[in-house]
């Protein structure tokens, strides 16, 4: 066993050498070949009883074990896995049906971009939902190329067992953790899942209407650590130029302005697209200049005339105790099945 392997606490499979040296990958239906064949690994004891919704069955490397070494760490690559799992815990925790999924990386310096194939009938929203919790997930640093793919499988609960989501009724497919709750969004009847205790406002701005998330009373004074979502309607109307012109635009200006840690390419969901970026920015407060952690995301709807710029931000300094919660709100639903309510 290589030292690869054994540091990621991984064991090799019995009977998993492929006898054949090509492997047709059902994630990219593309053909890979492997002189001497395929060799997948498993985490001792995965094939053995668990009371665990979701598990991790076994990893397959897509490169050689050389090549993945000298780019990145095993660290790195058992920190996102463990990630990776974790989310797909959370978001198949209240799905009753057995199911498996094959999930690809293909991590670059830039990105670490997933792909999933499924077995059985998990749904759409589903699929779509944990899509997206791999997409906001910190990538293992890597120096150049790496790819790999690990199986998941689903199973039903056993009985009766405390979830650590609640699944609302009309949640509309947003999963809401233990400790948080549902909000839905005035005007638009969207959703997101908020921390308990948070506070919560919305109303009119000139453009169009703007939601509120924070930590702090904002009527006690500014906030410092929360969330905002700014919707503008009627872009192309009143600008004369693109949705996507004025959303990756605005992307451009933070670029320019502030120290960037990270970026999302922009990711086509259907109906809208998004793209993102993660700084640190100074920002004047009245105490002085404050250097902030901020994530800002903006998306562009395909079929209807408006713009939505999220941002999540904390100070620098304690923003380790909310990158969860970042991630967690990072899903929401702009625009719901019944918009037009001011709640």
């Amino acid at each position: 066993m290589s030292l690869l392997i054994a540091a990621l606490g991984l064991a090799s499979s019995a009977g998993t050498v492929w006898q054949e040296e090509t492997y047709h990958n059902p994630t990219d239906k593309k053909d890979s070949v492997a002189p001497g064949g395929w060799q997948t690994y498993a985490p001792p004891g995965a094939a053995g009883p668990t009371q665990e919704k979701v598990t991790l069955e076994e990893v397959r490397l897509l490169q050689s074990e050389e090549e993945i070494a000298s780019r990145t760490t095993t660290d790195q690559l058992a920190r996102f896995m463990n990630l990776a799992h974790e989310a797909a815990s959370e978001v198949f925790s209240s799905y009753e049906k057995p199911a498996q999924l094959l999930v690809q990386f293909t991590c670059t310096p830039e990105k670490c971009a997933p792909h999933i194939a499924s077995e059985g009938e998990p749904p759409r929203e589903l699929l779509q939902a944990y899509y997206d919790r791999l997409n906001h997930l910190q990538p293992p640093l890597v120096s150049g190329e790496v790819k790999f793919q690990f199986t998941l499988h689903v199973r039903p609960s056993a009985g009766p067992v405390q979830s650590k989501q609640e699944t609302a009724p009309d949640s509309g497919g947003i999963v809401v953790p233990e400790g948080y709750v549902l909000q839905v969004l005035g005007a638009t009847d969207g959703r997101i899942a908020m921390p308990k205790g948070w506070h919560y406002s919305n109303g009119a701005t000139p453009g169009g209407w703007l939601w509120t998330f924070s930590a702090e009373d904002p009527t006690a004074g500014e906030y410092e650590t929360g969330m905002r979502i700014q919707m503008f309607v009627k872009v192309e109307e009143s600008l004369k130029r693109s949705r996507e012109s004025f959303a990756t635009g605005f992307l451009q200006g933070k670029r320019k302005a502030s120290k960037v840690l990270r970026e999302w390419p922009v990711t086509d969901f259907g109906s809208f697209k998004r793209q993102g970026i993660e700084v640190l920015e100074d920002l004047k407060e009245p105490s002085g200049i404050k250097r902030f952690h901020l994530i800002y995301s903006v998306m562009w709807l395909k079929n209807m005339d408006i713009v939505a710029v999220s941002t999540f931000g904390a100070p620098e300094l304690k923003w380790e105790s909310v990158a969860d919660v970042s991630r967690v709100m990072s899903e929401f639903i702009l625009i719901g099945q019944k918009p037009g309510n001011s709640n």
